[in-house]
């Protein structure tokens, strides 16, 4: 794959809302006509706050963005990576239930579990999680991988979580992701995501070290460590994107594909008032 070179300027540009935003090549060396524009959008850590109160977007609002984007892209993919509910939140809870709904409606194409979340609710989800080193036997809604087809791009997803209170550790995280990227490919895989819930702080565990040891993962949606990271990291050839924490912002990755391969990438977030201007001109 190729260097990604990050390009230090923060731009504000309508149409990707006004969060910040950097762009990942340096586009002024790479022609983008002829390509076709990917949207993904992602969030994590949520921990069941899904209403509308001080910093939270809200789910309705993040449910109107993503309509947003549906509306103006061809191609949008929307994930998640992990801790949606709490530890302490029961199944049968109005937390639960509340998060369940939110994530629902959201629409989510995927999501990874966290180490807070029961593996009963993939029972609930009308989306599939996707874990290649936790326990799943047993849970029809959940895969080791599996692969999204976008308008002729085959796209590879594959899921790990640092820990789980609920679904024991099969494998060690990094032989499972080399596993999970050889079999992606295999598949005919032409980019290849990793929902990690491994936090960019756990030094040989963070998602950092992964993006380092584990060639073939373009991109890496993380959680778990709650950081913010506005325009993304990039780690060797991984582009390594996290939106902080109790949906006070919708991450967004942007992706140029041109004859199947993605050439450029543009990583930003989006807070509640960036969603409010978003909406405003629909």
């Amino acid at each position: 794959m190729r260097k990604l070179v990050i390009l230090g300027i923060l731009i504000c540009i309508f149409l990707m809302g006004c969060g910040d935003k950097t762009n990942l090549e340096e586009t002024t060396k790479i022609d983008l006509s002829g390509t076709k524009e990917y949207i993904i959008l992602h969030t994590n850590d949520i921990h069941d706050f899904v209403d509308e109160e001080g910093d939270s977007i809200g789910y309705q609002n993040i449910v109107a963005a993503v309509n947003y984007y549906k509306e103006n892209y061809d191609n949008v993919l929307v994930f998640d990576a992990g801790d949606m509910n709490n530890t302490n939140s029961a199944m049968d809870s109005s937390e639960t239930r509340d998060m369940v709904l939110a994530a629902n409606a959201i629409g989510y194409d995927a999501w990874t579990l966290g180490n807070n979340d029961n593996i009963e609710l993939t029972k609930e989800m009308d989306f599939p999680m996707v874990s290649s080193n936790l326990n799943i036997e047993g849970y029809s809604n959940c895969k080791s991988n599996l692969i999204i087809e976008k308008d002729g791009l085959k796209i590879g997803i594959f899921g790990l979580s640092a820990y789980s209170s609920f679904a024991p550790e099969t494998m060690d995280k990094k032989e499972a992701a080399k596993a999970a990227v050889k079999e992606l490919k295999s598949q005919g895989a032409e980019f290849i995501i990793c929902l990690g819930h491994l936090g960019v702080t756990k030094g040989d565990e963070s998602s950092y070290s992964l993006a380092q040891n584990v060639p073939g993962i373009d991109l890496i949606i993380d959680g778990h460590s709650h950081t913010l990271l506005k325009n993304g990291k990039i780690v060797g050839d991984t582009l390594v994107v996290q939106a902080g924490e109790h949906l006070e912002y919708l991450g967004v990755v942007k992706l140029y594909v041109k004859d199947n391969k993605v050439i450029s990438m543009e990583a930003s977030v989006l807070s509640k008032a960036d969603i409010s201007l978003l909406l405003e001109g629909r």
